[in-house]
């Protein structure tokens, strides 16, 4: 048979066409699909003896699907052949399920066929089953393929800590290659600075076969200092013996750099706030002070008892702002390290509505709470959330002055390895412009504020692993949300 004539019966519309002569030489199962509906056109005496039929579509008879295999998880032989821009073979492999439930792996290989106008018309599936060994070597190759490409630098240690293996991401950031870095110590990474606090907890960690993750400061061979996002996980044999250290690194140098950037300019930023602050909040009444006094000095004289009492009292007043402001400026130095640990926070927050009930009470507040049964427990320090949730409720008390409607409502709720607290109230709300400046230190839009309760609010809630979100909709109210750790990673106990 000529070579126009095998084309002419492989693209041909006319279904009743014999290609034993031509496919059923081959062991494997073949089939010719058309691209357009996934259907089998043409199929040899293996595909048949699986009981594969033709006309139906390809992915429903070898996999049992009802849609195409991209939109299961497994490689589309179609939709790779579409994609490509070479017109050459392509093969893939899928590991899948039998109906058996059975883990297999098939190495598949697709041809393509054109029509006259080069159109990819159908292409010619064919595939090959793979045994476990196979399978491995197929497996190895995937990962061996995926090492090779990673961004990031992998390293395999023995349980000594000398190298056995570096991939072209470390020969790339650190300037070795793997000839001159093999069988040396994973040392000569180090930078000098032993003295890293995560030290002591890596070895412990790998000791005890843990893997560990943290940051660690190396040096190129060039000696420059790069800093690297790290995993270390030990690799044990049968016997739960450890042979070696699996190290994956992640260069964030450039990163850190920025970040160092980013914050430098944000402190730069908020110390001019601060020291506008001070000066503006110390000064006025500094400047009252000094005045009050001068008149009281000069008309000592003639002033009646009752005049000297009341310039007396003026300064005195001043000197109580200045007093409050220095106790703002304490508060917000405290807790610099917070004693963290497991607390009952259900009846924590028991006991704070208790104490709010009868002063929100006399000022006209309604208060509402709402406590899920499933919080019990969280990972904080009390004294610091107390100060926190003082401060949030003083702003939802100031925020009702004036206001028709007057309520705040208190919720807790468990998420997932978190416990939320919610203030939400009634209040003025705030503008767009007032909520881009809320933690600025001495920001207010209060007639009496400092400007640096929500400041102390959210250092105190940074330090002890928490967040504070706050949504708030002017002459509407305002909504906050506190985020608590439910425990500390690892914690054993009654509530774990």
């Amino acid at each position: 048979m000529k070579s126009n004539q095998i084309k002419q019966i492989i693209t041909s519309n006319d279904q009743h066409f014999d290609l034993d002569n031509i496919i059923d030489f081959f062991h494997q199962p073949l089939l010719i699909i058309d691209i357009s509906s996934h259907s089998i056109v043409a199929l040899n005496k293996a595909a048949k003896a699986l009981d594969i039929v033709r006309k139906l579509p390809c992915y429903s008879q070898l996999y049992h699907f009802s849609k195409p295999c991209h939109e299961n998880g497994l490689k589309c032989p179609i939709l790779e052949m579409q994609m490509q821009t070479t017109k050459k073979p392509i093969v893939i492999t899928h590991h899948y399920k039998d109906k058996n439930n059975l883990k297999k792996t098939r190495q598949i290989h697709g041809y393509p066929l054109y029509d006259e106008k080069g159109n990819l018309i159908r292409i010619i599936h064919y595939w090959v089953e793979c045994s476990e060994k196979e399978t491995e070597i197929i497996n190895r190759h995937l990962l061996d393929t995926a090492i090779k490409h990673s961004e990031d630098s992998i390293i395999i240690t023995d349980n000594k800590g000398d190298i056995q293996y570096v991939n072209p991401a470390f020969e790339k950031i650190t300037g070795y290659n793997s000839n001159e870095i093999i069988k040396r110590g994973i040392n000569i990474l180090e930078h000098g600075e032993r003295g890293q606090p995560c030290f002591k907890d890596m070895r412990e960690s790998l000791e005890k076969g843990i893997t560990w993750r943290g940051n660690l400061i190396n040096q190129t061979k060039e000696g420059s200092r790069i800093e690297e996002e790290t995993i270390i996980s030990p690799v044990k044999d049968a016997n739960n013996n450890i042979v070696n250290f699996l190290a994956i690194k992640r260069d964030i140098t450039e990163k850190k750099r920025l970040e160092a950037i980013a914050e430098a300019s944000n402190l730069m930023t908020n110390l001019g706030y601060v020291f506008s602050g001070i000066r503006h909040e110390i000064g006025n009444p500094v400047n009252s002070i000094k005045m009050t006094l001068s008149v009281l000095l000069k008309n000592i004289d003639s002033f009646s008892k009752d005049q000297v009492v009341e310039f007396v009292e003026r300064s005195l007043s001043e000197t109580s702002r200045i007093e409050y402001l220095l106790k703002a400026l304490k508060n917000f130095s405290l807790f610099e390290t917070p004693v963290m640990k497991m607390e009952r926070i259900d009846k924590f927050m028991a006991g704070f509505v208790a104490l709010l009930k009868k002063d929100l009470e006399q000022k006209g507040i309604q208060l509402n709470t709402e406590f899920s049964s499933q919080v019990k427990w969280c990972y904080t320090d009390l004294r610091a959330l107390h100060q926190v949730m003082l401060n949030l409720i003083t702003n939802s008390i100031d925020s009702l002055e004036n206001q028709d409607k007057k309520n705040i409502k208190i919720t807790t709720k468990k998420l997932p390895g978190i416990v939320r607290i919610t203030v939400e109230d009634t209040g003025q709300g705030m503008t767009n412009q007032e909520k881009e400046n809320l933690f600025k230190p001495f920001f207010t839009s209060k007639v009496h504020g400092t400007g640096l309760g929500l400041v102390i609010v959210k250092k105190m809630l940074s330090k002890m692993d928490s967040t504070i979100k706050i949504y708030s909709t002017k002459e509407i109210g305002t909504f906050i949300m506190v985020l608590i750790p439910e425990r500390k990673k690892y914690a054993k106990g009654p509530y774990s």
